[in-house]
Formats: C-alpha cells, structure tokens, sequence
C-alpha cells in the first residue's frame, strides 16, 4: 500500500516544550529518503489519544510536505515550532524495513552483568555501531526479565543514550547502576546484530558449559552436605542487621555463598547452629544454591523481622563415605492437587544419583519434617529409582 493510496489522517500535537515525545526512523540519507519517516515508538499519552500511532508514515509537518524528505530534515521541522499539524499515512509495507527501531522499555536488576546477562557489540570504532544481547542464562535473574530476548540492541540504559557507545562503556555504566532496579529501551535490529551473530553464539556456548558446571558442583556439594539445618535470626530493634557476612566461594568453588563471619554479639551469633563455613540454600523460602552474592545479599536485606535461612555443612572431602541410615520418609497429601512441596536434582541424563534439592516454605515436606535438603532419593513407592531421570521419578509421585 502506497503512501498516496492509503487513508490519510491530520494529527494535531502540541509539543511539552523541547520533548517531542515520539520517536522517528526513516531514510537519512538522498538514497534513502524515497523510503520515508516512520513514526516508532510514542511516549505520550496525550499525543496517543491525538491519534498518532506507531507505523504511521509522516506526509507533511505544518503543511510542509516531507514525504521523500530525510530523517534529519523532518526532525528539524518538527523542532521548528510547538504546535504541529502532520498528515500521516499507516504503511505497513514501507513500515516494515524500520519497525526494528521500535523501541521496547524493560526494568533490570542492579548487578544483572554477574545475573545471568551477557553483551556483545562494537568493541573499536572500526566496527559497526551497537551494543546488543548475547546470551542471558537460565536460572538467573536476567531470565526473569519480561521483554529482553537474544539479538536486542541496547538504545538507552537508564535515560542514557547508548547507541555510540562501545560494549565496554555500556558494560561500565551498567554495571554502576546504584538503584535496585533501572530502566533499558531495546529495539530488536537483526541487521545491525549480524555481524556479531559468530561472537554471540560463543559467548551462549560459554554460558552454557558455564552452567552445566555449576550444575555439577551443586549437585556434588548436596551429596557431600554433612547437615542441613534451618535457623530464624530475629533482627533487634525489627529491621537491625542479622550480624552475619557472605562470600561467593569456600575456597574451593565459585558456586554458592556462604557464611563469612558472624559479628559477635549480633543477631546471628545468638543462633548456635550457624557455622562459618556454611552454604545458604535458601532464604525466605528463595532458593539461593546457584544465585550470587548481590542476590542473596539483596534477599536478607529485604527479610522481615525474622529472617528464615536454611544452611548446609558442606564436608571437606569428595570422597567422604556417607553412614548415614537409610530411612522411609512418608507424606500423605490431603487432595490429588496438592504439591508435594520439594524438587529433586540428578539423575541418569546427568550421570548421577538422585538428590532432594528444594524444601518449599510451607509445603508438605516441610510440615512432615522428615526430609532434607541433600537426601538421596533411593526408593518411591517401592520402586529402585537409581538410574532413572529426574522426570520419570517426578510421574511417580
């Protein structure tokens, strides 16, 4: 559908001093400019219910035709006056090569780069511009954000635009974030993320080995868990500090996070069976086995007044034989639907036994009281589930 043949409609606007308050993407240059201005994003609600929208094609600004114009001389046109009269079309098809740069708004946690979120993009001004998504790993706090997907481009971080920037100082600038959480406009510009398809799919291959790994050690630190054990800390005062310090290693791994120190005389230190030394598996019924150190910090933070935390005794040694009794754990729910109230980790896809992985606060497993974290599942129901996969043991119960 041409611009000529299609409806077109007179959209009156009067601007909010210099904020235009859509956004724009057309041809920019003479070649270009046959293929027209674009409206992309809209971020005024008044200009919305003006009867603007985003895939109209501007024709004329204050009785300026503009329809073969440039980008940078509809944009001065625009700037040109406060009050702006446009005739504009909708054209799908001429729409459609700049729809990428319709910009999307998503809300990222501070801290994301060591979340699970990973970028690529232009590393030297030999390269062609742009910051965009490589990979964002499973689990993680970055998979929780709505909206961003593999192959965006970053356009502003926080109110900052980010399209000339290299990768590194938009690494930068994110990763000095202060608030909790702060805004990304992304666009999706599978043009501009072609040339650094090679670079991403290494990075996502990375980030998989990478949590396989991780993986791996959780499962092995379960197996070796000597004890698990559940204390409440009661902050003084109601919102005092626990008293206690974290780290994201024993020493011995970069999986997990576990008890530093504990401030004597502190909230903590009033709880005999907290250990320096021990792994924090959960907070506040958040499972914190595979989060980082901001994660969990950010989680005893936020806690309430008493603060629920599930700790594990990690032993020293790989090798370590276990005499710990076999024992029947029976758990009876009330009603088909009801959830048994744990996960389970391992199995034959991942060449090991199976482990209880998850207490759900609350849940059945819990009020029963007799399974743990770190259990290896040995029988369900009578039936030798040692070999099996994880899936085919969660059908029997």
């Amino acid at each position: 559908v041409t611009a000529a043949a299609a409806k077109l409609r007179t959209v009156k606007i009067k601007k909010n001093g210099r904020l235009l308050g859509f956004e724009l993407a057309g041809g920019d240059s003479p070649e270009t400019a046959s293929d027209g201005v674009y409206v992309v994003q809209v971020s005024d609600d008044d200009i919305l219910a003006a009867g603007l929208a985003v895939g109209d094609q501007i024709i004329e600004v204050n009785n300026h035709k503009v329809l073969t114009a440039t980008l940078s001389n509809v944009r001065n046109c625009l700037n040109e006056s406060n009050q702006l009269t446009l005739l504009v079309s909708s054209n799908p098809a001429g729409f459609a090569k700049y729809s990428h740069f319709a910009a999307h708004q998503c809300r990222l946690p501070r801290g994301v780069l060591s979340q699970g979120l990973h970028l690529c993009g232009r590393t030297d001004e030999s390269q062609p511009q742009g910051v965009y998504v490589a990979a964002i790993d499973p689990n993680t706090p970055a998979a929780n954000v709505e909206g961003m997907h593999v192959g965006e481009q970053l356009v502003e971080v926080d109110g900052i635009s980010v399209l000339t920037l290299c990768v590194e100082e938009v690494q930068v600038l994110i990763e000095q974030m202060a608030k909790p959480e702060f805004g990304v406009k992304l666009v999706d510009n599978r043009d501009g993320f072609r040339p650094y398809k090679q670079i991403a799919a290494k990075i996502q291959h990375d980030a998989r080995r990478n949590d396989e790994r991780r993986r791996r050690i959780v499962r092995r630190q379960l197996a070796k868990a000597e004890d698990v054990k559940q204390v409440k800390i009661t902050r003084p005062n109601g919102n005092g500090p626990l008293g206690l310090s974290i780290t994201n290693a024993d020493g011995t791994s970069s999986v997990g996070v576990f008890v530093a120190e504990i401030t004597p005389g502190g909230a903590a230190a009033s709880c005999p069976s907290i250990k320096v030394g021990d792994q924090i598996i959960m907070v506040n019924g958040q499972d914190t086995r595979m989060a980082s150190t901001l994660e969990v910090t950010a989680l005893l933070k936020a806690s309430p007044e008493v603060c629920n935390i599930m700790l594990a005794s990690i032993s020293e040694s790989d090798t370590q034989e276990s005499t710990a009794p076999v024992r029947d754990v029976i758990l009876s729910r009330t009603s088909p639907s009801e959830s048994w109230g744990f996960s389970m980790v391992g199995g034959r896809e991942e060449q090991t036994d199976i482990f209880v992985s998850v207490l759900h606060a609350g849940g059945l497993a819990v009020r029963e009281g007799s399974l743990q974290v770190g259990d290896q599942v040995l029988y369900v129901n009578n039936t030798n589930v040692q070999g099996m996969n994880v899936d085919e043991v969660m059908l029997m119960v």
